[in-house]
């Protein structure tokens, strides 16, 4: 890990930080032709995906419908990235600093003092340079909850109002000790909350990709619980819970990825044994190798603490 503060050709100040600048999206200006190619596709991939789901054409453009929305969405949130990330990282900045954006006044109190020293503190370039370095941060509660507000406020999402409102309002109730509803736990009776649960299925994945990867299926399960900290007949009634909790599906889902990971793993171990340079051991196995199950275990440790 290592931090650079140097300057360009312009002699503008510039932070890098393992080698990448942390003015990441600015490629408007530091790589232009590029980025107006990257945006034309993004404006042409959502052009072509609304065409394709137009209503007025009928049940021929329903198929697939749902699949292209996430898309839409997707590159929309690539553009937004694009043309704008660089008012986001300003966002950020701000909201590490425990500000937010300064509305414009009436003529009244455009020139009160708290006014122009709020100004001035929010119109600075460092705050880019800051939000950009949380690219590389895990915020804490308190501050993510402040970066959301100073993110829904503007409404790049372009969500509706309402929901928006309701949001902020709930966001910032927290910070003066109010429950809002919106984030208020639905009492269930559940003896394992949405968090442990999903670390359940996980390892679930863990065990089905040893089994793809010639493991037993005891082993595969006394390795997880051993790893875990619990019991081989715990970890091994895990199973029916999550079909009962999540459904079936979700269940084989996660099994079935984590041994398409495994088949894939065998396959550049292969690749690497005929010295194709195309092999990639071990880069499938990162996600289920002993490592990334020993992270399993500390957040797994970490939620029943609560």
């Amino acid at each position: 890990m290592t931090d650079e503060t140097y300057f360009d050709e312009r002699g503008n100040e510039r932070y890098r930080k393992d080698d990448r600048d942390v003015w990441p999206r600015r490629n408007a200006e530091q790589r232009k032709p590029e980025h107006e190619k990257y945006v034309a596709l993004l404006l042409d991939r959502l052009a072509k995906l609304e065409e394709e789901t137009r209503p007025s054409r009928g049940e021929t453009t329903a198929a697939g419908k749902d699949l292209k929305a996430f898309q839409a969405l997707k590159f929309a949130g690539d553009l937004v990235n694009a043309v704008a990330g660089w008012a986001i990282d300003h966002q950020l900045g701000l909201a590490k600093e425990g500000l937010e954006f300064v509305p414009l006044q009436p003529t009244q109190t455009k020139t009160h003092p708290d006014y122009i020293a709020s100004r001035k503190r929010v119109d600075r370039h460092e705050h880019e340079k800051q939000g950009a370095k949380l690219e590389y941060e895990e915020p804490n509660p308190e501050e993510a909850r402040r970066l959301l507000v100073n993110l829904l406020v503007p409404n790049s999402g372009a969500f509706p109002s309402p929901l928006v409102n309701m949001t902020i309002e709930a966001l910032r109730g927290l910070a003066y000790g109010e429950e809002h509803l919106m984030f208020a736990p639905l009492k269930t009776g559940r003896k394992r909350d949405l968090t442990t649960l999903r670390l359940h299925l996980r390892a679930m994945g863990m065990i089905a990709f040893r089994r793809e990867m010639g493991v037993t299926k005891e082993r595969a399960i006394t390795e997880v619980a051993e790893y875990l900290g619990v019991g081989f007949e715990t970890v091994k009634g895990w199973e029916g819970r999550l079909r009962d909790e999540f459904g079936d599906l979700e269940v084989k889902r996660t099994m079935a990825f984590a041994r398409n990971h495994a088949k894939s793993e065998q396959k550049h171990r292969r690749m690497k044994r005929m010295a194709d340079p195309e092999a990639r051991p071990g880069y499938h196995a990162a996600r289920f190798d002993d490592d990334a199950l020993a992270q399993l275990a500390r957040e797994y440790q970490a939620s029943l603490k609560g």
